[in-house]
């Protein structure tokens, strides 16, 4: 029988887990550089008793007492924002709320950023399917360009409701691309045509500074997503709007529901996660990202079995340089040689890196978990 959903190792026997460690049915302990994909900036903890006094199911407005703490995570005035139960569903929401405020169908997508599961976001920029069984057509509702030129070289623009992009790549996290944006004035070109800018940050949110990333504020969004980091290991989505488009849209005509959504529980996970982050030092979490690429390119022969370790603001990854794009989460697919050379090392140094290869600092030092070799 195949468990389909695990992006953990194949025959992994992780059991429990504590602080930076997971620990396997024979009581052996390895650094977690992967944090369930980088939910778990404060490692792994027990949940503790939450200030909860009935099961509802959704939170009343005397639970968001605290939300003010939202108004913190954006540069813009937030005219609105709701929860979800993951940040693929969240996408989806923040799409769905810009195509009701501008009345226009189509979303664009640039370059060989990641949004998620959901099924019209799994194909590339060439049109080639990520999966089988999707049950729309690629290109119904999305519309991959390889860069933002690319897109306002077209002649049908205003027929687009907003541009998707992700901070900082995850494929491939490095910040050039998004750079290029910046210095090509990315919010002035597309404001002419009335396009809304989104900012998917539910991999780059609070990796190197609370709430959204630099690079991202810089270029004043219209709509930011959120997800990962801020349940702290729960699943979330967090989308918020800001005012303009708030006042734009007729809210009581947009879905925003969905089972759990903005239950007391994940309401309340999410308010601690929150005050947690705030006085959060992301100098340390900076410090800790660097201490495990050091420990990783001193310590696993990565180049000699082919790869390379690349990060960016706040995350990295181990790569196959010219391999083309494939991400592996959520896919079966067999191991080569040099994978299994991979994990077999890492498994003698007592770290755990996951098949997507993802790496996530945590507020634990590596420095002080594994004894490092010079």
């Amino acid at each position: 029988m195949q468990f389909y959903n695990s992006n953990l190792k194949e025959k992994s026997a992780f059991v429990d887990s504590s602080g930076p460690w997971l620990i396997d049915n024979q009581g052996n302990r390895f650094f977690d550089s992967w944090l369930g994909s980088g939910t778990l900036i404060f490692g792994h903890e027990k949940i503790k008793h939450l200030n909860i006094n009935k099961m509802l199911p959704e939170a009343s407005i005397s639970n968001l007492n605290d939300i003010s703490l939202i108004n913190n995570l954006v540069d813009f005035e937030i005219g609105s924002f709701g929860i979800q139960t993951s940040g693929s569903s969240a996408i989806t929401r923040a799409c769905r709320i810009a195509r009701a405020v501008t009345n226009r169908r189509l979303i664009a997508l640039i370059g060989n950023f990641w949004h998620g599961s959901e099924d019209e976001f799994l194909f590339r920029h060439n049109y080639e399917l990520l999966s089988d069984g999707l049950a729309i057509s690629p290109g119904q509702n999305y519309v991959w360009f390889k860069n933002l030129e690319s897109f306002l070289a077209q002649k049908n623009c205003q027929e687009f409701a907003a541009i998707l992009i992700e901070p900082v790549q995850g494929s491939n996290p490095q910040a050039n691309i998004l750079k290029e944006l910046i210095d090509s004035g990315i919010k002035e070109k597309i404001r002419k045509f009335n396009i809304l800018l989104i900012f998917d940050e539910v991999i780059t949110g609070f990796r190197n500074n609370y709430g959204s990333s630099k690079l991202s504020r810089k270029c004043d969004p219209d709509i930011v997503v959120f997800g990962k980091a801020i349940g702290g290991g729960y699943p979330i989505g967090v989308v918020i709007v800001n005012k303009k488009c708030t006042d734009t849209a007729n809210l009581k005509k947009i879905f925003w529901g969905g089972t759990f959504s903005a239950n007391p529980t994940q309401l309340e996970l999410m308010i601690n996660q929150l005050r947690k982050l705030e006085r959060l030092d992301f100098n340390l979490i900076n410090h800790n990202l660097e201490s495990i690429c050091h420990f990783i390119l001193e310590n696993i022969p990565i180049e000699a079995l082919g790869y390379h370790l690349i990060r960016g603001n706040g995350f990295a990854r181990i790569i196959k340089p010219n391999k083309k794009f494939i991400p592996s989460r959520g896919f079966l697919v067999k191991k080569t040689e040099s994978e299994i050379e991979l994990d077999e090392v890492c498994k003698e140094k007592n770290i755990y890196i996951s098949k997507n290869r993802l790496i996530f600092p945590s507020i634990f030092n590596i420095d002080n978990c594994i004894n490092l070799k010079t």
